[in-house]
């Protein structure tokens, strides 16, 4: 799978970043062939379609996030060129509707897409906008950003009103699913898509919309499930409200990151020179280490990566 969360690109990423922190070139060799390795002909074996799915978590969204992220450290029109093919992949699949925006099925070549009309950012629509407005920059082709913000005008149109922000239902057809709160379907995500989208186009509607899901991400702790990992607690919300410090300078958006971070250090275990919390793993979405990357970004937003996205 080529995903930025399950799959290649995840693995590249990772690579990626061994060779910004130490310099040494075999990494960035090994980020590359795994970039060239797919476009050397891994197919969707079933139907010959070159990614799983559309989206961020284990398709052609997060992929091309790390396509660009390669050509960041280390220019190559190859680069380009692929994330292009990834982007126009993404493209050909759109489906108009009747609001004037755009809509996908994650996977809508198997005949069984509906199943897979997510409105969220690791699995849905969000996701995609999101990874079409950063190809969008990088090339400066005003059709990606097009459909990029069709996208996000399908996800406005859905929105659920509460309180000051709103909420999301995680499928949108052919039956609204559940509202979820955690940033794979609900409201955080939808954040980091309008900072995006913000960032790229300067917007000030995008810039509305930033506040109207930061207002939802940091309502109580009922509102989601209480976890203390990245994938669906505290922490994983909390680092989204940092990338909004991070683009916005607004230092309200930190002062809610902090207190996002206040229940997970309240519930940590202290052992020796140990620190852990209740997963029973130590894993990065789901366990220790991502907790320790969330602290390790409060410390210095500007310099660690966040923890969610590649760029």
């Amino acid at each position: 799978m080529p995903g930025l969360f399950v799959g290649d690109a995840g693995k590249g990423l990772m690579y990626l970043e061994l060779a910004r922190v130490t310099g040494d070139k075999k990494h960035f060799e090994s980020a590359d062939r795994i970039a060239r390795r797919f476009a050397d002909g891994w197919k969707y074996k079933e139907n010959d379609q070159p990614y799983w799915t559309l989206d961020m978590y284990c398709g052609a969204a997060g992929y091309l996030l790390f396509l660009l992220d390669l050509n960041e450290y280390g220019p190559d029109p190859f680069y380009i060129a692929e994330a292009r093919r990834a982007g126009d992949f993404i493209v050909k699949w759109a489906r108009p509707v009747e609001n004037g925006g755009f809509t996908w099925a994650m996977e809508p070549w198997t005949g069984t897409g509906q199943d897979f009309f997510y409105t969220g950012f690791a699995h849905g629509v969000a996701g995609v906008v999101y990874s079409l407005a950063e190809l969008g920059r990088a090339t400066g082709e005003p059709k990606y950003l097009e459909y990029a913000e069709g996208g996000a005008k399908l996800v406005m149109d859905g929105a659920q009103p509460l309180g000051q922000g709103f909420q999301w239902y995680a499928k949108y057809t052919p039956q609204p699913d559940k509202i979820k709160f955690q940033w794979c379907h609900g409201p955080p995500g939808m954040l980091l898509m309008f900072l995006k989208l913000y960032e790229v186009t300067e917007k000030p509607l995008y810039r509305d919309w930033v506040e109207k899901c930061a207002a939802t991400t940091a309502r109580p702790g009922k509102y989601y499930r209480l976890d203390m990992s990245l994938c669906h607690g505290t922490p994983g919300n909390g680092d989204i409200l940092l990338e909004a410090y991070r683009v916005l300078g607004d230092r309200k958006y930190l002062d809610l990151a902090l207190d996002h971070a206040e229940p997970a250090r309240a519930c940590c275990i202290e052992k020796g020179d140990e620190i852990r919390w209740r997963f029973g793993n130590s894993s990065y979405m789901n366990g220790t280490a991502g907790v320790g990357h969330f602290f390790l970004r409060l410390a210095d937003p500007g310099k660690t990566r966040p923890a969610l996205i590649a760029k």
